[in-house]
Formats: C-alpha cells, sequence, structure tokens
C-alpha cells in the first residue's frame, strides 16, 4: 500500500535495483563488509557511487543537447546506509549555469544537485551533484590530461584495473548511461577522440573501491567526490592512487585524496573521500 502513495510535486519516486548493484559491485570489484558479506554476490549495501551514477536526465531540467557532452566532476555523500531493493524519491534541481570561453567554443557548465530521502519518513539518505558540459566543439585528447600532472611521491598505489568494452557495456546498462563514445568507435572519433573513453563515473566508482580497499574490513564511504582533468581509453590500464590527508578527520574518519592514472602516466581524475567504520568493527586502520 505504501509503495502506491503518490510524492510530493518537484519529487519522483526512485527504485534501487538490486541488479543494478550488483553489476556496479561486480565491475568495480568492491568486495567485504560492509558492501557485501563475503558469501553471495549479491551486495548488502548499495555501492558508494550508485545513486550519484543514476542522476536525473538532464534534458528533463531544460539542459540542452549539443555536439559534445562532458562530466567534469561529481560529488555524493551518504546520510544513511541503503540497501538495494529500497524504494525511495528523489528531486534534482539546477543550482547554477555558468559558461566560459573554451579553446575552439563557448563550455557552458550545468550544476545539477539531486537529493535522496525515505518514502515514509522522509529522511535524507543522500545528496550527489553533477557538472555537466554542453559545447559544440570536438573533444580532442583521450589519452591522459591536456596538462600533464603527476600524482605526488607519497600518495600510494592502491589499484590497477583495464576496463573492457564489455564491463564499460554492462556499467552503461546499469547506469542508463548510453552515451556512444563508451561503446562505438567510429562515434567517437567522429567527435575527434582516438577511440571509446571510459565513462567519468565508472573512474569514481574505481576511486571508490581503492578508498574502501585502503581503510580494510568495514570502511563506509561517507562522502566522495572527483574531478575529471583528462579521458581514458576503454581497454587502456587505470590506476589508483591514495594519500591521507594529515590532520583531516574526527577520529571516526579519515580524509583522502585520490589519483586516477591514465596508461601514460598523468593523472586524470583527481578525488577526495571521507571514509568510516562501519559498526561491529575494531575501529584500527590498516594505515596510520
Amino acid at each position: 500500500m505504501s509503495d502506491a502513495v503518490e510524492p510530493e510535486p518537484g519529487w519522483e519516486i526512485f527504485v534501487c535495483d538490486e541488479w543494478r548493484a550488483r553489476v556496479l559491485q561486480e565491475i568495480t570489484g568492491l568486495q567485504g563488509p560492509p558492501y557485501t558479506d563475503g558469501h553471495v554476490p549479491c551486495p548488502t549495501l548499495l555501492p558508494p557511487t550508485f545513486l550519484v551514477a543514476h542522476r536525473t536526465d538532464p534534458a528533463a531540467m531544460g539542459v540542452p543537447d549539443a555536439p559534445v557532452r562532458l562530466n567534469a566532476g561529481n560529488w555524493c555523500r551518504w546520510e544513511a546506509p541503503v540497501t538495494p531493493g529500497e524504494i525511495l524519491e528523489r528531486r534534482t534541481v539546477v543550482e547554477s549555469v555558468t559558461t566560459k570561453q573554451g579553446r575552439d567554443s563557448d563550455l557552458t557548465f550545468y550544476e545539477l544537485a539531486t537529493t535522496y530521502r525515505r518514502r515514509m519518513t522522509h529522511d535524507v539518505v543522500a545528496r550527489t551533484s553533477t557538472t555537466t558540459i554542453r559545447t559544440g566543439a570536438r573533444q580532442g585528447g583521450g589519452g591522459g590530461s591536456g596538462h600533464h600532472m603527476e600524482s605526488p611521491a607519497d600518495a600510494v598505489p592502491v589499484i590497477e584495473v583495464t576496463p573492457s568494452s564489455r564491463e564499460v557495456v554492462r556499467y552503461a546498462a546499469a547506469t542508463d548511461d548510453f552515451y556512444e563514445v563508451h561503446y562505438d568507435h567510429a562515434f567517437a572519433q567522429a567527435r575527434g577522440l582516438p577511440g571509446t573513453i571510459t565513462h567519468g563515473l565508472l573512474k569514481l566508482a574505481y576511486l571508490a573501491r581503492a578508498a574502501v580497499q585502503w581503510g580494510g574490513s568495514g570502511t563506509f564511504v561517507r562522502e566522495l567526490s572527483a574531478s575529471y582533468r583528462g579521458m581514458d581509453r576503454v581497454g587502456a590500464p587505470f590506476r589508483v592512487l591514495a594519500r591521507a590527508d594529515d590532520g583531516a578527520g574526527d577520529g571516526s574518519s579519515r580524509h583522502l585524496t585520490l589519483y586516477g592514472v591514465s596508461a601514460d602516466g598523468a593523472v586524470s581524475t583527481v578525488g577526495r573521500a571521507v571514509i568510516e567504520k562501519s559498526e561491529g568493527e575494531d575501529g584500527q586502520w590498516l594505515r596510520d
């Protein structure tokens, strides 16, 4: 009966599909408590980037289409854990619109902010934001960043992955993100790219896995963000390094800076995470 209750104006129903959560968990390799119990393939909590990867269609928010669409960055914060299968409500607003002069064409930045809450109590469970760019210019590049940034010497390697075409297509299906530059080679080349590129949000999911792996068993990702400074080719290795931010945290949490490194050694993605130990763990960090 409760599922039949109509949401308030401006809010829409959002179903946390179990199969989508499982695909994201499988592709990123997220293992162990609290996200999985280690015995069954189904996740016990939604993966850290699940909600931000399912933002409202920009066109529905009045964001125009353009020859080139780019993701400049993402942010998400969990106020409470959510399990696969739950039915939430969400509301998305355009927080800001900014136009800047690019090298070949104007760049228009749209910041979309989404709030997720429980249906009956209206308790907020998460907040997310996405900065999407519209431009008429060809994208170009495609391997690393235009400005070659290297990770700091004290950042430690955590994971290395090589997203395959199959994994990228599975990710596209699980998140309803079918922009052709991720799986259509000819389309990507027509946009000035040497080949297909990995979703920015898939790279964010890899950063989340690295944060969990850095923290050890029982690590919960409270907050995660990333800015995308370069593109990464599908089929090319992508490494994630982590550095603890000294003095950041309140005793129950740790703050990390995460560096996504392209095959050419350039930092293409810079992220930050706030991680905590879930209940029942001893609270000791593997790296101090």
